[in-house]
């Protein structure tokens, strides 16, 4: 793997122990290729999306005769779904690549297909330059912690050259950015967080502090997830909450429950 301009300027001792299998998205350390992902840790902790369940419920709603997909069978509406899902995942991950292009001084042009979202990026370049002091450090920095066998890429860390500290920010490509959903939870340890996207991601940038700050050296200040996408009129900053009791509790049940292959 070609190591980036930040990552040249940036590295840590930890880093050469780390890969990444884009096509079967795989982590492995040193050798072992049997971690688990952040992502896919933090799904194991809320219910699955059941697609059957959820058009059956549409459908015998009494509202279904003025619904969008009304007329449509249910494979019709799951590939519609999964067609969404692919395409929203395929430009996410352009769009990705493009500002890490960016960051690292990278030739590159800017796909149509993403044109106001990066331009959306780039207002939040001139916020960031001009009010927050911030260091651009790493992109896509593969980070791991041998005792829970997880492994993660964390999109973007700053760092306050005046501390030392580091900032991690997230680029969430998604229209809307839920915040609550009182009628679904997660499960324990984790019951006590309604089951939305913004709690996904809170838990996702604070497993990367977690880790950062156990097994790296780092002390982390901030983490912020950057919502760009075409659908709205410019970024948006959320700022994530302090949930590293969580992450500890989430992490040990895990290892307790022998969900994983941590010893």
């Amino acid at each position: 793997m070609t190591s980036t301009l930040l990552e040249h300027k940036n590295g840590h001792e930890r880093d050469s122990r780390v890969s990444f299998d884009v096509k079967h998205h795989k982590y492995s350390v040193d050798g072992m290729d049997d971690y688990i992902s952040v992502t896919t840790i933090i799904k194991e902790f809320f219910p699955k999306f059941d697609s059957d369940h959820i058009i059956n419920k549409m459908m015998k709603g009494a509202n279904w005769k003025d619904s969008k997909y009304f007329g449509m069978t249910k494979p019709e509406i799951q590939k519609l779904w999964s067609d969404k899902a692919e395409s929203a995942a395929s430009l996410g991950t352009l769009l990705h690549n493009t500002i890490e292009n960016h960051y690292n001084g990278v030739n590159f042009s800017v796909d149509p297909t993403i044109e106001k979202g990066f331009a959306q990026f780039m207002e939040f370049e001139k916020h960031r330059l001009a009010n927050t002091g911030l260091e651009p450090y790493r992109t896509e920095w593969i980070v791991f912690y041998e005792d829970f066998h997880i492994a993660g890429s964390i999109d973007m860390v700053f760092i306050d050259p005046k501390t030392g500290d580091l900032h991690i920010y997230d680029w969430k490509r998604t229209a809307e950015l839920k915040k609550s959903n009182p009628y679904q939870s997660g499960f324990p340890p984790v019951h006590r967080l309604e089951d939305c996207k913004y709690n996904h991601y809170s838990l996702q940038l604070n497993i990367y502090k977690f880790i950062l700050e156990q097994k790296y050296g780092k002390k982390v200040q901030s983490l912020t997830l950057v919502v760009l996408h075409p659908d709205n009129q410019e970024f948006i900053l959320e700022p994530v909450r302090d949930l590293q009791k969580e992450v500890g509790e989430l992490l040990q049940f895990a290892v307790e429950k022998k969900l994983y292959l941590a010893k």
